[in-house]
């Protein structure tokens, strides 16, 4: 089932028998007040693209400098990362 927010279709999923999907995190805390349970499935699909927007004001900041290292950093090891299933 599909709705406008994970949030709705955790709730929706948590009053039926329907599946969703939804951001891993998101379903292990409803998992773990026994609301939901996770069906682990692998999908053969491509992550979608994200981005990183600051401020040029910022952009010197040593925190934003930081997190744009460990953003970059997370990105190229997922995408490097390969299943081994």
């Amino acid at each position: 089932m599909e709705a406008a927010t994970y949030i709705q279709s955790l709730s929706l999923v948590a009053n039926s028998q329907l599946l969703t999907v939804t951001p891993r995190r998101a379903a292990e805390r409803q998992a773990a007040l026994g609301l939901v349970r996770i069906v682990d499935i692998r999908l053969k699909i491509s992550p979608m693209q994200v981005g990183l927007i600051t401020r040029q004001s910022a952009a010197q900041l040593p925190a934003v400098a930081l997190f744009q290292r460990c953003f970059a950093d997370s990105v190229d090891a997922a995408s490097t990362h390969t299943d081994p299933g």
